[in-house]
Order: C-alpha cells, then structure tokens, then sequence
C-alpha cells in the first residue's frame, strides 16, 4: 500500500511530499480529459486523499504515479500547467508569511529561509543569488535528465509564474527579464512565452529566472508586522521539527547524490557534516538507520532512474553511481533487483 500520512502538518518525514503536489497534477490531467483515478489505481492510492490537503503521500509512490502519467498521457508542457495551479495559499504558512511581509525582498528571504518545510526534499533544491544588479533563481532537480527532471523544473518555474500573479495583486510587481532551461526547447515553447512574458532560452547551462534587483524594494500593501511575526515564527517551529526527525538523514542522501562517479565514504561524510564518524554512525543508529541502508536506497534509485530514461551505457551508469569496476555493479543490481541492468532497462519503458 503506498504510504499517506494524514493530518501531519506541512513535512513530517523527509520520504514524503505534501499531496498537494499530485493534487495540482490532478486538475491538469482532469481539464486534458482524463481521471487521475486510472493512473492511482496501480498505487492502490485513494482518489479522496488528494482532498486532504494536509495528508502526504511518500515519494516513491509520488514519483511512481507520475511515472505512469507521463508514459500514458502526453500533455504539452504538463508540469507548467501544473505549477501555475498553485496558489500561495498552497504553501500554508509560509505563503502567509510571504504575503504579508513588508518587501519583496523580506518575502523571497523568508521563501528561501523556510522552502524546506514545503519542498521536495533531496531530488530538488532552488537558490537565490544576487550577480550585480540582477537576482538569479536557480532550480536544480537530481533526477537523470529526461520527462521527470524536466517535469519538475517546469512546474517550479510555472508555480514562480503563479506568485508574481499573487505579487501583482499585492501592491508590487515581479518582471522576469530571463528564463533559462537545461533542456532542448520543446514543440510547446510558446506557452513559455506567454507564462514568462520575456526572453526565453533552451539548451543552458542551468535552470534559471532572472529579475531586475532594484524590484526588491518594492512594498507590499498587505504587509502586516503582526501576521508575519507570528507566520514566521510557526515556520521555524516546522523546520525545528523536521530537522529533529531526520534532517541528518536528508543531508547524507544530498551529498552522496551530489557526488557522482564516487563511492562515498562515511568518513567523508561525516567530516562534510561537522561531526565525526562515530558520531555520524550514532545518530543515524538512533534514528533505525545505517550509512549502508541510506546510500544502497540512493544507488538503486539513481541506477534504476539512468537505465529508465537515458541511453547511457551500463558501464556509464555504474561509474555515476560510485562504481569503478562494472562487474562489481551488475553483481550488486542483480541482488538488488534479481535481474541484471540490461534486463531492467529492456522491461522498461523510456521517458523522454
């Protein structure tokens, strides 16, 4: 049975997503004529916990049910129409804070400060920088590139879409001047155009939305000190909460993804975190789990993601993953999965 937690607050565990993410998908896949009850019959979800807006599905069975969307419907820019379903109000309290912060500038730092509580955890990060007199959003997903990594960026960018909508009608303006994409440009790419209202460009470096810096001064006519004492205040409770539940655990899994082609060392590891082993080893003990669980759970979901929706060689696969001898990976896959990579990859069907 996939796992929905209900009623738990905005993140209670780093393994799930707020369901809110499947419900957007949801209303995309309704107004394209289909039902999402076709594609969470395979899950075994129940088609009325994406009326909870407080449950949480855990992300296996999140990624797996867009999986099966995306291979059996083709919806032109699918994860833009889906990011631009939400609403601020989408974020709980964070969109309030957001809203009711003095600046743009307040609220994007406040955004940035607490994204975790609403995020996605490992498989997708957003940082804000500031180059001269622009300010830069950058959007990474950890996927292997292909219809899922793509997925991902484009409803992040449609959702920025969607909030300098609600910024518009908060006294104040967000014009992006640039948007970049790591991904070829799509048969799709006027609806880009038209979400974005500026240059849009393909085939990049990273995932970008750019904005002049001077708009960060703007004030925000429903700005209210109070209200965003005590949204913020309600945020950093959260993050305290989720950072005591397994935080440790969440960063261990970002390094070793961030760490392709090598096999990484729990006393590496550990040194990164500002601990040692020992004390790395202990606090994972007491939360049930063991360096050796948390990187076999991110080899095998990096492994199974490259032979699903890339052409790389089965030798490639297991360098990035940490692999210098490939027999040694296909010995540890066909454990794993008691079928060899070549097999896998043939019983799959390819996202692109």
């Amino acid at each position: 049975m996939p796992n929905v937690n209900r009623g738990a607050g905005v993140v209670s565990r780093l393994d799930t997503i707020p369901i809110n993410y499947l419900a957007r998908a949801s209303e995309v896949i309704s107004e394209a004529g289909f039902s999402i009850d076709t594609f969470l019959s395979e899950s075994q979800l129940d088609p009325a916990d994406l009326q909870n807006l407080e449950a949480e599905i855990a992300k296996d069975d999140y990624y797996s049910v867009l999986e099966t969307i995306i291979k059996a419907i083709d919806i032109d820019g699918f994860g833009l129409r889906v990011g631009h379903k939400f609403s601020v109000g989408d974020y709980g309290v964070l969109g309030y804070a957001f809203l009711s912060s003095p600046t743009l500038m307040s609220a994007i730092k406040t955004f940035f400060r607490y994204q975790t509580i609403v995020g996605n955890g490992a498989m997708f990060e957003e940082a804000i920088n500031l180059e001269g007199s622009r300010v830069v959003i950058t959007a990474k997903s950890h996927l292997p590139a292909g219809a899922l990594n793509r997925y991902e960026v484009e409803a992040s960018f449609g959702q920025w879409s969607k909030t300098a909508e609600s910024i518009s009608m908060n006294g104040a303006s967000l014009d992006f001047t640039q948007v970049n994409f790591n991904f070829s440009k799509p048969s799709y790419a006027a609806m880009y155009d038209v979400m974005f209202n500026c240059p849009v460009q393909f085939d990049q470096s990273e995932n970008q939305i750019i904005f002049d810096r001077e708009i960060l001064d703007q004030r925000f006519t429903m700005a209210n000190e109070i209200t965003a004492s005590l949204c913020e205040n309600q945020c950093q409770e959260i993050l305290q909460n989720l950072k005591k539940q397994g935080g440790l655990v969440e960063d261990v899994r970002r390094i070793i993804i961030n760490k392709p082609g090598q096999m990484a060392q729990p006393e590496d590891i550990a040194n990164q975190l500002n601990m040692s082993y020992r004390t790395l080893r202990r606090r994972l003990s007491a939360e049930g789990l063991s360096f050796k669980q948390i990187h076999k759970e991110v080899v095998m979901g990096l492994a199974t993601a490259y032979l699903r929706q890339t052409d790389l060689s089965t030798q490639e696969i297991a360098f990035l993953v940490g692999y210098s001898e490939v027999a040694n990976f296909h010995r540890a896959f066909k454990t794993w999965f008691k079928q060899t990579p070549g097999a896998y990859r043939q019983s799959s069907i390819r996202l692109d």
